[in-house]
Order: structure tokens, then sequence, then C-alpha cells
């Protein structure tokens, strides 16, 4: 698909924990926990350090407490498969919301940039 000019989105929140949805107000920094995993995160992604992205959650910081179960974590693996092994990462954002909600916009990228991606990617 990569060589198909086909640009896979894959969605889902890099903490996700909606049990404290609410405990903080919408602006809100991010707390310790929320911080370090969030930290791990992109720096396990933008380094390709896929041995501790798969051990992620017996190993990231506070891992279980961010996501307390896996189905907003997993997209992340379908997007870096479909980029495959030499795909690197690019963080274009970050935020939270409500303290507790971390979203990145991350770009997985293998050197072959299709007309899609220029497109959608373009302006950022």
């Amino acid at each position: 698909m990569r060589q198909s000019d086909v640009l896979i989105v894959a969605s889902g929140a890099a903490t996700h924990n909606l049990r404290m949805f609410g405990a903080y107000p919408f602006e809100a920094s991010p707390p310790e926990w929320v911080a370090q995993f969030d930290e791990w995160l992109t720096e396990t992604v933008t380094h390709q350090r896929v041995d501790d992205l798969l051990g992620g959650q017996r190993t990231a910081p506070h891992a279980a407490q961010n996501h307390p179960s896996e189905e907003h974590f997993l997209p992340l693996f379908v997007a870096m498969g479909a980029g495959g092994a030499e795909a690197k990462a690019t963080q274009l954002h970050s935020s939270f919301t409500y303290g507790v909600l971390a979203c990145q916009l991350l770009h997985l990228h293998n050197g072959f940039r299709c007309e899609h991606t220029r497109r959608s990617l373009g302006s950022l």
C-alpha cells in the first residue's frame, strides 16, 4: 500500500483513562503520571524502540493508569506496522485535554511520501 499512494490513518489517544476524565479542569496541565507516560511514548516511538513499545503495558511508567485497557493504544501498532521496519516517526502535535487525555499527531514515514500525505500534511 505504501507504493500505491495510500495514506493510512490510525486513531487513538496517547493516554486514555476515562475514569479520571473530569477530575481536572479542561485546560489543566497533565499530572505527573500522564506526563511521564506521554514522554515515554514520544521517545519510544521517535527513537524506534519497538521492543520497548511492545512491552509497554508492563514497563512504561504508569502504563496501567494511562491505559486501563488497550483498545486506544493498539492503533499505534497498526500504523507502525503499515509504515514498515524503516519507518521513522516525527511528532507534529502534542496537547492535553482535562489534564489526562494526551493527544499526539505522529507522522510515520519511510522516505516515500505519497500525494495524499503531501496534501494532508502540507500545511503542518
